[in-house]
C-alpha cells in the first residue's frame, strides 16, 4: 500500500509541476529553465519550424522562422552574434491568424509558410517601399495566394505587405499554394 500511495503522490506532484511550468508567464522566460536547448534559438512560446530568412542588416542578424502549431506566422528574432538571440514576437501575421483581434494582420495568404529574405537598398527598395531606404525583404509563400513579399525600412520593428502580391507562383482559383512539397512529382 506505501508503494501505491508513493506511486500517486509522485505522479500528482509531477502533474501540478508541469502544469504550473506551462503556465509560466511569458515575461519571465529567462531561457535558462530545465530542457531548454542554450545553443541554437528557440522562441518563447508555442511551435517553430523552419529558418525562412537569416540576414545581416543595420548591425545585427535578424532570422524569420516559420512559428505556430495551428496558423503558421512568421517569428522574428534578432542577434548580434548568431549565438545570443533575443525573440522578437511574431512578424508576419497572415489573415487566418489565430492571434488576438488587435494584432495587425500584415501579411498577404491565410498562412506564411517557406520563404527566404534579402536586403536591398537604392531603387529596388523604392520599388517595393517606396523609399530608397535600406529595407528587409521577406519572401514568403502565402497560402490560397501565392509567393509574396513582406517589407521593413525600420529594422524589422515593423512590417508591411507588398501592395502587389504576389509577385510569383499565383494561386489557381480553389487550389491552396502551402509550399514547394504540394507540387507535381516530375518523377
Amino acid at each position: 500500500m506505501k508503494n501505491t500511495q508513493k506511486t500517486i503522490f509522485t505522479i500528482l506532484f509531477l502533474t501540478i509541476g508541469v502544469i504550473v511550468f506551462a503556465q509560466q508567464n511569458i515575461d519571465t522566460v529567462t531561457y535558462t529553465e530545465n530542457f531548454r536547448g542554450q545553443y541554437h534559438f528557440s522562441p518563447k512560446t508555442g511551435w517553430m519550424n523552419d529558418i525562412n530568412g537569416l540576414v545581416y542588416q543595420g548591425g545585427k542578424y535578424h532570422m524569420i522562422y516559420q512559428w505556430g502549431k495551428d496558423v503558421r506566422h512568421g517569428g522574428y528574432a534578432t542577434s548580434s552574434d548568431l549565438l545570443h538571440w533575443k525573440d522578437e514576437g511574431v512578424a508576419l501575421i497572415p489573415q487566418g491568424s489565430n492571434l488576438p483581434k488587435e494584432a495587425l494582420r500584415n501579411v498577404s495568404g491565410k498562412q506564411v509558410y517557406s520563404g527566404s529574405a534579402v536586403v536591398v537598398s537604392g531603387e529596388m527598395s523604392k520599388r517595393i517601399t517606396g523609399s530608397e531606404r535600406e529595407a528587409i525583404i521577406a519572401i514568403y509563400t502565402g497560402t490560397e495566394v501565392g509567393t509574396c513579399l513582406a517589407w521593413s525600412i525600420d529594422s524589422g520593428k515593423t512590417w508591411h505587405d507588398y501592395k502587389n502580391n504576389p509577385v510569383a507562383n499565383p494561386a489557381k482559383r480553389g487550389i491552396s499554394t502551402r509550399s514547394c512539397s504540394s507540387l507535381p512529382s516530375t518523377n
